[in-house]
């Protein structure tokens, strides 16, 4: 049965190391991020985040195991205040490469809705940067909204 299942230190430390790099990469081809700084400034935000790495209280870093028992990707979420009030909220959520397109995204994200429900939440939140057409395709397909989104149009080239 896909389970998810909190991570150990071992696959923390290496997803800490390749998440913080993906999510440098992702901010500089969004132009977030300078590139000169855009490590340094991911490994602070994730220190702001998790201070206490995967012990850090009311953050679930987990990793996603197929029903043959394979660790198949990871997910990392919290509950937050927003505005429509208490969500779930995912920071990272991937399947490994070699492992897409079999369903497993679908069946994070239903446990972690099964998981905003047991919780009270008023729903699941998260941010996918735009240039990620599949994810944005998945996260429609499963019932999510786009509720803001930040376009531009580069001049500089």
């Amino acid at each position: 049965m896909f389970r998810l299942e909190p991570m150990d230190a071992a696959t923390y430390e290496a997803w800490r190391v390749k998440s913080t790099q993906g999510y440098a990469a992702e901010k500089v081809a969004a132009g977030n991020y300078p590139e000169a700084d855009a490590q340094r400034l991911a490994e602070a935000e994730f220190m702001t985040l998790l201070p206490n790495g995967r012990e850090t209280p009311g953050h679930e870093i987990r990793s996603m195991f197929s029903d043959a028992g394979e660790r198949v990707g990871h997910a990392w979420f919290t509950i937050e205040k927003r505005d429509v009030g208490e969500v779930v909220f995912i920071y990272d959520i991937a399947v490994d490469p070699d492992r897409r397109r079999r369903g497993y995204a679908r069946l994070a994200l239903a446990e972690i809705e099964a998981y905003a429900r047991e919780h009270g939440c008023a729903g699941v939140m998260l941010h996918v940067f735009g240039s990620n057409a599949a994810a944005r395709e998945l996260y429609r397909s499963v019932g999510f909204e786009e509720t803001n989104v930040i376009m531009l149009k580069r001049v500089d080239a």
